[in-house]
């Protein structure tokens, strides 16, 4: 493998930059797609991804999958189902709404979020009575215990909190 100066790393997520290109030129058509073509599409994709996850994982931090046919497989697969979750969330009532002030407020989730992440952390400590020093685990402590959902709310909903709350004064 090629690791010299994260060449590897840098040439996974150039494809990955690439096939997003590819699918951003074809945007139009994707977005006049109906409800039966999005409902297909993110049922075999989400099955697809169930499946290929029993096969292997990818990890762009290590730059460790199976192979590129697998990752970009993956990962198209990954894009149609958050595509077709995205189609049937902004028909919700108010969902487009939060998600627009979530997106005018991205800037404070990234940089924030892990911030955040410690109160969640600070929970866990407690509940599991593992030691104070533990809310320092990065990048989260006992995510892949089920946590990660506190995590994900709390990564995004303190900083655009705080962000809004911050604009208000």
């Amino acid at each position: 493998r090629l690791y010299i100066y994260g060449f590897a790393k840098v040439a996974s997520f150039y494809c990955l930059y690439y096939l997003g290109h590819l699918l951003s030129r074809k945007k139009d058509l994707l977005m006049q797609m109906k409800w039966f073509c999005w409902l297909p599409a993110g049922i075999i994709s989400f099955a697809s991804l169930y499946i290929m996850g029993k096969f292997g994982s990818i990890s762009f931090a290590q730059v460790k999958y199976v192979n590129p046919v697998y990752m970009l497989a993956a990962s198209a697969c990954g894009w149609f189902m958050l595509y077709s979750i995205a189609f049937f969330l902004k028909r919700i009532f108010g969902v487009k709404k939060l998600l627009m002030e979530i997106g005018r407020r991205t800037l404070s989730v990234v940089i924030f979020h892990f911030l955040a992440f410690k109160l969640v952390a600070a929970i866990v400590v407690r509940y599991y009575g593992v030691p104070a020093f533990c809310i320092a685990a990065f990048p989260n402590l006992y995510g892949n215990r089920g946590w990660w959902l506190g995590y994900t709310i709390v990564g995004v909903s303190v900083p655009v909190l705080a962000d809004y709350l911050y604009h208000r004064t």
